[in-house]
């Protein structure tokens, strides 16, 4: 974040924003002469612009790489957040070409056969038979571009790729991949498919399908191979049906000599002579069209938002959508909905709208750190919108779950897939992640970096709640915005609209910690101490930044890390377990064997062990957990861990007696040590 004090009320916010990275680009990481900006977007909110910039290298566009310059109301500029390609120096110096060396079709073949590999690897399968690279056809190639995996959160350096959109033949665009233009492989990909729950995929025609774009009063296998659309034999593997809204804005009545199912659509009617429905009664599309009415409103109440586009465009959805696995999807490329079969509550259908306003805001993608606030995003949305919702009358028993209002058979089917409590109450607990076995803070044993975006959601889900309802949580005691839990609500849901215009595309946890902290600034409801109230709720999820984790390795491998110290305040065991009051015999040392020892620099005395073999961790004194003030409060200190967010900080004391003390919690085989 970066304060400027020059005004500069009479030049546009395009001018200002390139004349101070111009002037000042160097403190955020550009370098080269070869980087520029291409405007994205400019935003006027609560009295400032916000300038969205996406980079660019030699005119090459770099992917995902984003800067953002807010500026106040006299053009002054008041911070800056970017998430770009910072070292450039194997471009600069010509080690990577910007022209492809490797055939297009090539690697495109290759794209086909990683998404073939991709398909048997996560069973996408309806029949036995294999996915091949056949099943797949490229729908879009990009221009050349830059790819750093940096952005992503990956390793590595800056290559030249092409992004490639991809599908299955007779279907929609399912993937978005990245090809080296040097090797033709694949250096990452992301699904333009956004799910409530686990990810799956359709292959249309041949038997070998998933879901298939057909309202739910028609549908079926289409194996023909002549020309047209919408009749049997139809082109290679399109299923013989047509998309027939069941619900519609523009209810009519068939005109003489049409068929079933077709509408002049001239004039509008009521309920009963809906020509889609000839009137029956269909339970979960008349359901869904109930709940997206609320949906829709409370977008545009809460935010001035009109529709999943803010441009009004009519909302598709289909229900009772036969999807493998039985799920609920948002297709981003054609921007529909579908839900699968008895999933049609109120918050998994506003979960879905809330991917296709995602997209239009920030386009986050769905992959990584990025994928999982992306997740977040449309769970506090979908459990906000189910609070208000009128179809079902929830309880504050029931806040805070997700999908409880879910049959229990078809609880029962979607917990074989995804970790829930047994008997299941619901999908996912937003005031309880660990109960369904997803992380709660960036440090628990829980989250896995890079790892599943429907696991690691469950921390911005724990900040949302802890904002909003206030809860004592990883030492920290998090007051409500409002005492009235409505209010609070808006205030946290506006909160987090007014973030999501300065998340970046790859945006990850830290990146989302500047952007609360900022919109927070912008925001009258936290002010003073309320916006200290965020930050110690950030702190309590552990998206602060922080310093880097210490760890015990004998060896320096993988199957030698033995204890983990992080910033956070944790002690995690990965191997054994803790001793505690142990004798000066078990603290002693083992000379053949590697350890980690802690002992006292005046008396020479081991006071905590690391056994090389075992992973035991041994303690002459206690252990205590969720200290606010860690300090050696008896004797000197004998090892320390600090962060080093706004100024030192102890998170992890052991002191001369032996107590080891902790800003967090000790974890000991994934559960917290009860002592």
């Amino acid at each position: 974040m970066y304060i400027d004090a020059e005004q500069s009320p009479s030049r546009r916010p395009e001018q200002v924003a390139r004349g101070f990275l111009a002037t000042h680009g160097r403190a955020f990481g550009i370098a080269s002469p070869h980087t520029g900006f291409t405007l994205k977007r400019i935003r006027q909110s609560c009295g400032r612009d916000q300038i969205r910039l996406r980079q660019t290298y030699h005119g090459l566009d770099v992917f995902a790489g984003e800067i953002f310059v807010i500026l106040d109301g006299t053009r002054r500029v008041e911070a800056v957040l970017s998430d770009i390609m910072r070292n450039t120096e194997v471009l600069d110096n010509l080690d990577v070409q910007l022209t492809p060396t490797v055939d297009l079709q090539d690697a495109l073949a290759n794209a086909s056969a990683f998404m073939a590999r991709l398909a048997n690897e996560e069973d996408w399968r309806v029949q036995a038979e294999d996915v091949t690279a056949e099943h797949f056809k490229v729908f879009r190639v990009s221009e050349p571009m830059i790819y750093d995996p940096t952005i992503v959160g990956r390793n590595g350096s800056p290559s030249l790729v092409w992004k490639v959109t991809l599908g299955p033949r007779g279907g929609r665009p399912i993937e978005e991949v990245l090809l080296d233009a040097f090797r033709g492989k694949v250096v990452f990909s992301w699904p333009l498919t956004q799910d409530a729950l686990l990810r799956d995929i359709y292959l249309p025609g041949g038997g070998m399908f998933g879901y298939t774009p057909c309202g739910p009063l028609r549908g079926g296998e289409g194996e023909g191979e002549g020309e047209g659309e919408g009749e049997e034999g139809e082109g290679e593997g399109e299923p013989p049906c047509v998309d027939i809204p069941v619900r519609t804005e523009s209810y009519c009545s068939p005109t003489e000599g049409e068929g079933e199912g077709e509408c002049s659509c001239s004039l509008w009617t009521g309920d009963e002579d809906n020509c889609y429905t000839q009137g029956e009664e269909i339970e979960n599309a008349d359901l869904c069209w109930e709940i997206l009415e609320d949906a829709y409103a409370f977008y545009y109440n809460q935010h001035s938002w009109d529709s999943y586009d803010d441009q009004g465009t009519p909302i598709s959805i289909t229900v009772n959508a036969f999807l493998m696995g039985n799920n609920a999807k948002w297709y981003g490329e054609k921007e529909f909905i579908a839900i699968g079969h008895r999933l049609t509550t109120d918050d998994i259908v506003a979960h879905e709208l809330t991917h296709g306003v995602t997209q239009h805001i920030s386009n986050l993608i769905y992959a990584g750190e990025s994928g999982a606030i992306n997740e977040a995003f449309s769970d506090i949305w979908g459990e906000f919108i189910d609070w208000l919702c009128d179809v079902t009358d929830d309880v504050p028993a029931d806040r805070w779950l997700l999908g409880e209002d879910l049959e229990e058979w078809v609880l029962e089917i979607m917990c074989t897939l995804t970790p829930c409590p047994d008997p299941p109450v619901a999908l996912r607990s937003m005031k309880d992640p660990p109960s369904y076995r997803m992380p709660d803070r960036m440090g628990s044993p829980y989250w896995e970096p890079g790892g599943n975006v429907h696991l690691n959601m469950g921390v911005v889900s724990k900040l949302c709640y802890l904002l909003t309802a206030g809860d004592t949580f990883n030492g920290r005691t998090i007051r409500p915005v409002h005492d009235d839990i409505q209010d609070s609500m808006h205030a946290v849901a506006d909160l987090f609209y007014e973030t999501e215009y300065m998340l970046s595309e790859a945006a990850d946890h830290q990146f989302l910690f500047w952007a609360l902290i900022f919109a927070a600034t912008l925001d009258p409801d936290f002010l003073g101490a309320d916006w200290w109230n965020l930050l110690y709720a950030c702190q309590a999820v552990e998206i602060t930044p922080l310093s880097a984790v210490f760890e015990v390795n004998i060896d320096g491998s993988e199957e030698g890390r033995l204890v983990s110290f992080t910033a956070y305040g944790d002690c995690v065991l990965l191997k054994e377990v803790v001793h505690e009051n142990c004798t000066s015999v078990q603290l002693a040392r083992k000379p053949e064997v590697p350890e980690f020892i802690v002992e006292v620099e005046a008396t020479g005395e081991i006071v905590a062990r690391v056994d090389g073999e075992s992973g035991d961790l041994y303690l002459k004194g206690d252990v205590y957990q969720s200290v606010y003030h860690v300090a050696a409060d008896q004797g000197e200190l004998a090892f320390q861990l600090e962060t080093d967010f706004d100024q030192p900080e102890a998170r992890v004391v052991i002191d001369s007696s032996g107590d080891l003390k902790l800003y967090g919690h000790l974890w000991e085989n994934n559960e917290i040590y009860e002592g």
